[in-house]
């Protein structure tokens, strides 16, 4: 694979400066704040987290995806540029036998989950130890010599066939991802400009780890976006009562979206932008599952005290917390219906949530206000409800739940407020200034008016 112009990563992808004038608190006046998450371009409901906050004069929580992604791929196809990997899965229908295909498949699936676990979860509990005993099988044979070596083949013919088309893909696909978070950014900036209202923004996995950047760049003023994730020390709401908010947060999924690892990035690329998630080997040995219990998470305490979240937030200063902001949940995913799901959090997550009097929590588009399995006063405000927290004269924290999203859906969307006709028009004067022309078109793709962004 070409490497992308350097000229292009270099704008593309700028990495904030670093800033060596550091104070252990930055402090903030407000009466409160009030926190929204998984917004996901759902203007309206940002409007009304911004219209409350603005009101009241709290600081305004995002706690993570404001950005509205689902359909990146969907959009990409119709405007023309396929990943290598949908390619390579178009070219695999037609050298490989039905039974190699499946099992290409399921290879797939299962290095995306790294599990054969959501597989018994769809067969019936009778059924499962069988399953187990036939998936476990699977496994060995998709990642067995023979198997692997077949795929390689393939892949190498593949890569001699579709060369020119491959990389003219790979910088359709690069430049229409920075348009498209570019847009992103410039949405969220004009909300901010438009209520001159200063946003704490903890990134979640529909963001990059450049994001804030990108959006403080349209800013009127610079100083009303604070990147929760990357914020060293803590962060002090200075109420008008006299009254203090300390709190420190930070982004806790394990995984990003699945399609940026399909934009043919270069590692160093594709591991900065996705940095802000911080998996490096400290992290990697604490990520938990479930309902871990306390006795479990002390024995990790050795490890959790190098991860770079706690020395970025404590800077060797350990302290209790009022509020813990995390975009990712914390033990198991508890739901007002009892139900619960397990899926993967960091150990430090969970630690600087016993730190707190109360856990903030985005991601699950699930309204929640309770304890979480590690017995943490827990609100989780996303989607349809935002959180309200503020103290009283006698120092005690007040909650509210605050509806701002009267149509809830889900927040999974494919809609986007700007069309395909415009991003295509950005992506080619990109193009132009990159030097990078005839790319490929595809054919279904006329204008804005046969094909919408669905």
């Amino acid at each position: 694979m070409t490497n992308t112009p350097e000229d292009l990563n270099s704008e593309s992808f700028t990495k904030p400066a670093n800033d060596d004038n550091f104070n252990l608190e930055t402090r903030i006046q407000a009466e409160g704040l009030f926190s929204i998450s998984d917004t996901h371009g759902k203007l309206s409901a940002v409007d009304k987290g911004f219209s409350y906050a603005k009101s009241n004069n709290y600081a305004l929580v995002l706690n993570g995806d404001f950005v509205n992604d689902y359909n990146f791929e969907g959009i990409a196809h119709k405007m023309g540029y396929k990943s290598q990997q949908t390619m390579f899965g178009e070219y695999i229908q037609d050298n490989l036998s039905q039974e190699d295909l499946q099992k290409y498949v399921f290879l797939m699936n299962y290095s995306q989950v790294g599990s054969i676990d959501p597989f018994l979860n769809q067969v019936p509990e009778f059924q499962k130890q069988a399953a187990k005993q036939q998936l476990e099988q699977l496994v060995e044979e998709v990642q067995g010599k023979d198997f692997i070596n077949k795929l390689e083949l393939t892949q190498k013919s593949f890569v001699e066939e579709k060369q020119d088309e491959i990389i003219q893909n790979t910088y359709g696909l690069q430049i229409l991802y920075q348009v498209f978070m570019d847009e992103e950014a410039k949405s969220l900036a004009n909300k901010i400009n438009e209520y001159d209202q200063q946003v704490l923004f903890n990134p979640g996995n529909h963001e990059n780890a450049v994001f804030v950047e990108q959006v403080r760049q349209y800013l009127d003023n610079k100083e009303n976006i604070i990147d929760v994730a990357n914020h060293e020390g803590y962060i002090v709401l200075e109420q008008s009562n006299g009254k203090e908010i300390s709190m420190a947060g930070m982004t806790n999924c394990v995984h990003i979206m699945p399609y940026l690892q399909n934009l043919g990035l270069q590692e160093e690329e594709y591991n900065y932008l996705t940095s802000h998630m911080g998996i490096d080997e400290i992290k990697a040995k604490t990520i938990m599952q479930g309902n871990v219990s306390q006795e479990e998470l002390s024995g990790l305490e050795h490890l959790i005290k190098q991860d770079k979240d706690y020395h970025r937030i404590t800077q060797g200063q350990e302290k209790k917390l009022d509020v813990f902001l995390t975009h990712g949940q914390i033990g198991e995913v508890m739901k007002n219906n009892g139900e619960g799901m397990d899926v993967p959090y960091f150990g430090v997550a969970a630690y600087m949530s016993n730190l707190a009097e109360y856990t903030i929590e985005g991601h699950i588009h699930d309204w929640y206000d309770g304890k979480n399995s590690f017995g943490n006063n827990m609100i989780r405000a996303a989607g349809e409800f935002g959180a309200e927290l503020r103290k009283d004269d006698n120092g005690q924290i007040i909650t509210q739940k605050v509806q701002i999203d009267e149509d809830f859906d889900g927040n999974h969307h494919n809609d986007i407020p700007y069309g395909l006709d415009f991003l295509q028009m950005r992506v080619e004067d990109m193009m132009k200034q990159y030097g990078l022309t005839d790319l490929p078109t595809n054919d279904e793709y006329s204008s804005e008016e046969d094909q919408k962004a669905e």
